[in-house]
């Protein structure tokens, strides 16, 4: 073909940068936001820890629960906002670092939820323990944390947020019977 020589293939790449760094203006927000979770969890944590210093002789199993979570939501907003702000400045993200951050806000949901079950159960206040009970919540516990991180894992994958219909079938399906399942059995 003589008319191939007329067109040229033309390699580059383009970069562009906002005022505040590379962070979109819908994503930006969430660097401030995250920043100030963190330490509100931090402030949160230390009273937390305080009080339960002051008090440790009259502490409750299930009130170290507690200040897992508050430790777990501490490590995924930390997380968070310094993966946003690493984004911000460099204009490349950490895989890494949003996997985690992704496995303890997946977590923390989790532990969150658990907690709530065994209270509403009785556990710490009413019962000593729970008996032959604890198989079946801990179940459901693991059963959530994986579905959940899967689905959350899928969701970040993707530029759009947005899952395949084969990964909604098996990740949203099941994380939405299992938060049902959580909330039929605390009510």
């Amino acid at each position: 073909f003589p008319y191939t020589t007329l067109f040229r293939s033309v390699k580059g790449s383009v970069t562009w940068r906002n005022p505040t760094g590379f962070l979109s203006a819908e994503t930006y927000p969430f660097l401030p936001f995250y920043g100030v979770l963190a330490l509100a969890y931090l402030v949160l944590g230390l009273l937390w820890f305080g009080v339960s210093l002051r008090h440790w002789r009259k502490l409750l199993a299930i009130q170290n629960w507690i200040a897992g979570v508050i430790f777990l939501g501490m490590a995924e907003s930390a997380t968070l906002y310094f993966d946003a702000l690493e984004y911000n400045n460099v204009g490349l993200p950490n895989s890494g670092a949003e996997v985690f951050g992704i496995l303890m806000s997946t977590l923390k949901r989790t532990v969150s939820r658990v907690l709530v079950l065994v209270v509403a159960m009785g556990y710490g206040v009413v019962k000593p323990t729970l008996g032959t009970t604890r198989y079946k919540v801990s179940l459901l516990g693991m059963l959530y944390f994986i579905f959940s991180a899967g689905l959350m894992l899928a969701q970040s994958g993707n530029s759009d947020g947005e899952v395949s219909w084969a990964s909604a079938l098996f990740l949203i399906v099941p994380v939405s019977i299992l938060d049902t399942g959580f909330y039929w059995w605390i009510f």
